[in-house]
């Protein structure tokens, strides 16, 4: 078997490929086609997308702390002497 060069790197997309760029042309990636869209892919297998399991959301909490704070948790000896200290411009 023949080892082929690979394809060349497309100015448009970054990717290896030949032929038309199918980001530039807008064609869907799974076929070629200018009618539609791979996430309107019609020969897409329909049980996998059946199987597929979407995460939750992410979720969570900021917390901010003032100069006086930090300086009263520096005061009982947390690592927090760096918030503490005054910023300097």
């Amino acid at each position: 078997m023949e080892n082929l060069p690979p394809p060349p790197i497309c100015a448009s997309c970054g990717k290896n490929h030949s032929g038309v760029c199918r980001k530039t042309s807008g064609a869907c990636y799974g076929c070629g086609s200018t009618d539609h869209k791979v996430k309107d892919y019609p020969k897409q297998n329909e049980t996998a997308l059946a199987n597929y399991i979407k995460p939750p959301p992410t979720s969570g909490r900021v917390y901010s702390t003032t100069r006086d704070q930090a300086a009263k948790a520096s005061e009982f000896g947390d690592s927090t002497d760096a918030l503490a200290a005054p910023v300097t411009t």
